[in-house]
């Protein structure tokens, strides 16, 4: 039986938003389909399997990614992995320890793990609430954001492009935008949890994973197929709420 080792990074440090139900969505959906998997949580200070077959990184405060990045750890191995393919997601605070650097309103910098090729800046203000969007290949997505930041992609692709709610890049930005991917790397402000509420993205990552090991994603059973339609309720809600009612989701 293939066994995927998930690697929870920071699970203490970044993981105060729901993050562990993100970790479970991918357990949960691996095991429905007769596969095992391996949930290995490390932290500042922990070691690290020597190449994880999935990355997880949820969000937290920022004094608590400033611990992460005077640490130092794991940044070179973040580069590796994704320099090997490894699959990786980044949420919040975690898509911002994946950044170049994150630049504070206070005029101090702080170098990120150079993962993905974006800079994050402190924006003069709060988004928070609701968003509806697409991404490729994702298709349609919903979720909850709540970051006070501006997102500098320097020519990487977005995660998704929001048709509803305020995405992280400047105000004028059109269409709005949310996070960023590169590779085998997403970087995403989305909450809700993200994977629960998205499976599409949740099954795009362990397909990924699993395909680097000579595997497929097996079919979605009947426990799968519940968990979807719950979450496709979710967003159906989300997106009435935002004046989309009746829109497939």
């Amino acid at each position: 039986m293939t066994t995927l080792r998930i690697l929870h990074l920071f699970a203490r440090e970044l993981g105060i938003n729901g993050d562990r139900g993100n970790v479970l969505a991918l357990d949960r959906r691996l095991t429905w389909r007769g596969l095992r998997a391996e949930v290995i949580e490390a932290g500042i200070g922990d070691r690290v399997p020597a190449e994880p077959h999935l990355v997880h990184i949820g969000s937290g405060p920022r004094s608590a990614l400033e611990a992460v990045l005077a640490s130092g750890d794991h940044a070179s191995a973040l580069r590796d992995w994704a320099a090997a393919g490894v699959p990786i997601i980044g949420i919040g605070a975690g898509f911002h320890l994946l950044s170049e650097r994150i630049a504070s309103a206070g005029g101090a910098e702080h170098p990120g793990a150079a993962v993905l090729p974006v800079v994050i800046r402190d924006a003069p203000g709060r988004v928070v609430g609701e968003v509806l969007g697409t991404a490729t290949p994702a298709g349609r997505l919903a979720g909850f954001v709540n970051h006070g930041v501006e997102v500098d992609r320097r020519g990487v692709d977005p995660f998704a492009v929001l048709e509803r709610g305020r995405g992280d890049g400047p105000r004028e930005e059109e269409p709005a935008l949310d996070g960023a991917r590169s590779g085998s790397v997403i970087g995403t402000h989305l909450g809700g949890p993200v994977l629960p509420m998205n499976p599409t993205v949740a099954d795009e990552l362990l397909g990924a994973a699993l395909a680097r090991l000579g595997a497929a994603l097996p079919e979605a059973d009947d426990r799968t197929l519940l968990a979807d339609e719950r979450a496709r309720q979710a967003r159906a809600a989300i997106a009435g709420r935002l004046g989309r009612a009746g829109l497939a989701v």
